[in-house]
């Protein structure tokens, strides 16, 4: 389980974005979820009604889960040990059996036969049935037991019971908070269906209601906000860099004092180049959540590359706004935060903002493995290799050009672990990093670096220009909105500041 805290009342969780599983063998693409860019089909998930329970406040993470899975793209069925509550509404069908609507009910029939259990599930209209073959709960529950140590038997088969069931009606997500289960991923559950705890489930959903064009802020039992995208990803971008549309009003008041509209425009450039990157990285998320081939591959070259040069961009134009407001003189091409002449020009007009840039510093190592990453385009380039993980599933990793791997990774060590950022050796000496950590790992690293640079223009510019007037006080609870989109991005809560 991840670590639940609570902060005003409000409960605070690390929400990060996992990959989906999907079957190498699955040669069924109606199966397919995403398919490039785009969404295929309805999104089927399973609650477990047993560990996962919502709060009619709505300051919990399942409220918001809960919420999501009522988008009417999402078909969403709860599943209890012991079936239904009493007085769940029930379909009822002239000649079938009731079922309860919006649960999935499993019920034993026949342990020693062909299949052991029936498995039913209504939506209110229809009444689907389907089977569980006999022998296969306690083969699931031996494998799961295996990772869970003093679990006794009967839960265990409960447990895979669960799992079995959502399995067999081919669930995407199976949403509980059972050890049993989260302990058991991924090589012990079925290769179809993806197990997930609340925290790891929100990103899941979070990115596929953004990627069918809704970008809804949050949505539980009691309130429903949707933004338009570019609302979305400047509110995103906040999440991270809180300074972000204080000091891009403050440049452009700054601008307009001083004659200077480029400076403005820089400014808001940071702004739409941080809302590109957000893009790309769900465009990269969903091309993890497809089978693994050859062009899948070279997609996700292609959006990890954008990514890269977006963030580049961003970083280089915060570097152009730095320079405006303190005014170096020093040529524009010669303006980045590794350029060690503009950097002492800086460090010259302010001491604190040069320091957060010094080679040994955190953001500048940062910043670093961005630049290293990106200006692979100027040689070799990243290449892709597919790596089988299991029997059943396929991953595509980055390789790592053998002339840049060390300093690469040098740099990537020096943030956080090789594990942390997915970087895995070859037996031939190469070096490989899984597209997901890798991302991650760079863009809360990048942001935390961009946002101490901008927390200090900040003060530099609280002296040179008035408080910008954003309109009137927002009447929703924005402490609760800003988690409930920062669960839904899935990047895991900002770094401290640096």
């Amino acid at each position: 389980m991840l670590e639940e805290r609570t902060a005003d009342g409000i409960e605070v969780q690390d929400c990060q974005m996992i990959p989906m599983r999907v079957s190498k063998s699955d040669t069924n693409s109606t199966r397919a979820l995403y398919e490039g860019d785009r969404v295929k089909r309805d999104l089927l998930i399973i609650i477990d009604a047993d560990t996962v329970r919502g709060d009619p406040e709505g300051t919990k993470a399942n409220d918001l889960l809960l919420g999501l899975a009522t988008y009417e793209h999402v078909k969403m069925y709860r599943y209890a040990d012991d079936g239904p509550p009493p007085g769940t509404p029930t379909l009822e069908p002239e000649f079938w059996e009731p079922s309860a609507i919006g649960w999935l009910v499993s019920k034993e029939s026949d342990p020693e036969g062909l299949t052991s259990h029936t498995v039913t599930y209504s939506d209110g209209h229809h009444i689907t049935n389907s089977a569980i073959v006999g022998g296969l709960v306690p083969r699931f529950a031996q494998k799961v037991g295996s990772a869970s140590a003093g679990v006794l038997a009967e839960q265990l088969e409960r447990d895979s019971l669960m799992l079995m069931a959502a399995s067999e009606i081919g669930a995407d997500i199976l949403v509980t908070a059972r050890p049993t289960l989260l302990s058991a991923r991924p090589f012990e559950t079925p290769e179809t269906i993806t197990v997930a705890s609340p925290a790891e489930a929100i990103p899941m959903l979070g990115l596929y209601v953004r990627s069918r064009g809704d970008y809804v802020a949050t949505k539980t039992a009691r309130v429903a906000i949707t933004f338009n995208k570019g609302l979305y990803w400047q509110r995103s971008s906040e999440l991270y860099i809180p300074n972000l549309l204080n000091v891009t009003a403050r440049t452009e008041q700054l601008a307009q004092a001083t004659g200077t509209p480029t400076l403005g425009l820089l400014a808001f450039a940071v702004q739409r180049r941080l809302a590109r990157v957000f893009e790309r990285r769900d465009g990269i998320w969903r091309l993890i959540d497809q089978k693994q081939d050859r062009d899948i591959a070279e997609d996700t070259l292609t959006a990890v590359d954008a990514l890269l040069t977006f963030l580049m961009s961003a970083s280089d134009a915060l570097a152009k706004v730095a320079d405006g407001v303190l005014v170096t003189n020093i040529a524009p091409k010669l303006v980045a935060w590794q350029r060690g002449d503009w950097l002492r020009a800086i460090t010259k007009k302010d001491a604190e903002l040069g320091a957060l840039f010094d080679a040994s510093a955190q953001p500048a190592q940062a910043l670093k493995v961005l630049r290293l990453l990106r200006n692979c385009i100027h040689d070799e380039g990243l290449d892709a290799v597919a790596v089988q993980a299991s029997s059943r599933t396929r991953e595509t990793w980055i390789v790592l050009p053998a002339s840049q791997a060390a300093d690469i990774t040098d740099a990537m060590i020096k943030l956080e672990p090789l594990e942390t950022w997915g970087v895995h050796d070859g037996l031939d000496g190469s070096r490989y990093a899984e597209v997901g950590p890798l991302i991650e790992t760079l863009l809360v690293g990048t942001l935390a670096a961009l946002s101490s640079a901008i927390d200090r223009l900040a003060e530099i510019l609280e002296t040179r220009t008035t408080t910008p007037n954003f309109g009137p006080e927002s009447q929703f609870n924005e402490a609760l909105l800003s988690l409930h989109m920062q669960w839904q991005v899935g990047l895991g809560e900002p770094w401290p500041d640096l």
